[in-house]
């Protein structure tokens, strides 16, 4: 990767290894503005066994999202890194992993206060990281940790993104 200035990260959280990545992406090119798309996992609080992966329920796994993103924001912060803003990605509409592990996964690590953290976070409307591609330089670069609805989801609102996106770095299915 040539040194960018502007960085678009999609990833899904909790996941150590997206968190991971921010940071390295932040000490890697500390000259270039880093963006997150942060989409959510989709999740059914109290799932059990017998709930099918499809069976979510979307205002848990947007309350799951906004805690992400306070994670993701207390998580830079705590290694030196402000910023960045973290934009709406959307609910990702399937999964691999059952919901009843995905909401596991919110609570093993009690680094903020779940409760607190909806009442602190907002995320940015994909209507803004949108303008942002638009009005600014044609060359942002996008590493995806996670999956990519809301990239697919920016360029479909607004095909004109794609032609300002020079590189895509992904990792997919390696678990």
């Amino acid at each position: 990767m040539s040194t960018p200035t502007h960085i678009l990260a999609c990833i899904d959280a909790p996941d150590p290894d997206n968190f991971a990545m921010l940071v390295a992406l932040a000490r890697k090119f500390p000259e270039a503005e880093l963006h997150v798309l942060l989409t959510g996992r989709p999740v059914r609080f109290n799932a059990d066994q017998s709930h099918e992966t499809w069976d979510y329920d979307l205002k848990a796994s947007r309350m799951a999202q906004q805690v992400s993103a306070a994670r993701i924001r207390a998580f830079l912060n705590r290694c030196d890194i402000l910023g960045p803003y973290i934009f709406d990605g959307g609910i990702a509409p399937r999964t691999l992993v059952p919901h009843r592990v995905h909401f596991a996964d919110y609570w093993k690590f009690m680094d903020v206060d779940p409760l607190a953290a909806l009442h602190t976070c907002e995320l940015e409307p994909q209507e803004e990281l949108i303008k942002l591609i638009e009005l600014g330089p044609k060359d942002w670069r996008v590493v995806v940790g996670g999956p990519m609805t809301g990239l697919a989801q920016i360029i479909i609102r607004n095909p004109e993104v794609a032609t300002r996106i020079t590189e895509v770095h992904a990792m997919f299915a390696t678990w």
